[in-house]
């Protein structure tokens, strides 16, 4: 891990630079007699990152600093290609500079904006477990981060990885040492959702023939999640270093403290039944908790009160 972390600041330190073959294409294209091709001492180095720093928050430096926060969700994402979309950042920005009209440059730079924004997508999908919970949050500080960056990914608040049948009974097996077909007399195979650290299957008790509502972490999310939220906080103070301006460090404490907590269902149920007990006392209000049945810490059945309903952030005030 060390001979890791020293090889990546040695690159974000470093005067290499990198952008994407289609920002760098269109950019040169579309206007020769305008851009210039800088030799190798005038281009941005560590140097000018420093004074870079020091420019007073003027609208064109929080455009700037603005996509360096940008950046550090792409590193979060994954550490392997943050120093690159940092450096495909900082050459789209100076040879922005050398474009007369606005309307150009605010459109290059929304494109570059969505290409990386959907490289970090990708990577957060790949990477599964707490990036999609990190991504979720990241889709949510429009007051932030650009409209293409947010944009991107609120798909991660629907769309998340599905464990394997297979490895559920295996982790139900672990956690209570019998099978499923033990507890219940019908168990689809099939989520009817799934989460970032969990997804929700339809069951009946076999003893009771209750319909069940059975949610369950993914398994070994729980092995992983110290690694994550450790490569998480490195990516977040890192940049913190070169951008100190916008210090996203909080976003990784949160979730250093709010994880562990997401991933003790136990916690959850008497949660559950708390707000219930709470909001049986104002029955004007809209909000259906279904009954706790029983709670583990990786597993939590309630009662199935499926009822037509909405997202939150879309209901009506």
């Amino acid at each position: 891990m060390k001979a890791l972390s020293s090889n990546f600041l040695n690159r974000l330190a470093s005067n290499g630079r990198w952008t994407c073959s289609n920002c760098r294409n269109h950019i040169l294209a579309s206007h020769v007699k305008t851009i210039q091709r800088q030799p190798p001492t005038k281009q941005y180095t560590a140097g000018s990152s420093r004074n870079y720093r020091r420019l007073p928050k003027s609208p064109r430096t929080r455009i700037t600093i603005l996509t360096a926060a940008a950046t550090g969700a792409a590193g979060a994402g994954a550490l392997a290609f943050t120093d690159d979309i940092k450096y495909g950042y900082r050459t789209s920005l100076n040879q922005r500079d050398k474009i007369e009209d606005e309307e150009e440059r605010d459109r290059i730079l929304r494109s570059c904006h969505r290409r990386c924004a959907e490289r970090t997508l990708r990577v957060l999908e790949r990477n599964g477990g707490i990036f999609i919970k990190l991504g979720q949050h990241l889709s949510a500080m429009t007051y932030l981060l650009p409209y293409e960056w947010t944009s991107t990914f609120v798909p991660l608040q629907d769309r998340c990885p599905v464990s394997s049948y297979a490895s559920i009974a295996q982790m139900f097996r672990d956690d209570t040492g019998e099978d499923l077909k033990d507890y219940f007399s019908e168990f689809a195979e099939e989520p009817i959702g799934a989460a970032s650290l969990a997804q929700v299957h339809l069951a009946t008790v076999k003893e009771t023939g209750q319909r069940v509502a059975v949610k369950v972490q993914h398994p070994g999310l729980a092995l992983w999640a110290p690694l994550d939220l450790a490569l998480t906080k490195f990516t977040f103070s890192t940049l913190k270093k070169f951008f100190p301006e916008y210090d996203l460090e909080w976003l990784s404490s949160e979730m250093e403290v709010s994880l562990p907590q997401e991933l003790d269902f136990q916690q959850e149920a008497a949660n559950a039944m708390r707000t219930q007990k709470h909001f049986a006392q104002m029955p004007e209000l809209p909000l259906v908790i279904p009954n706790v049945i029983w709670a583990k810490k990786r597993i939590l059945v309630m009662a199935n009160e499926r009822r037509a309903g909405g997202r939150a952030a879309t209901t009506s005030r």
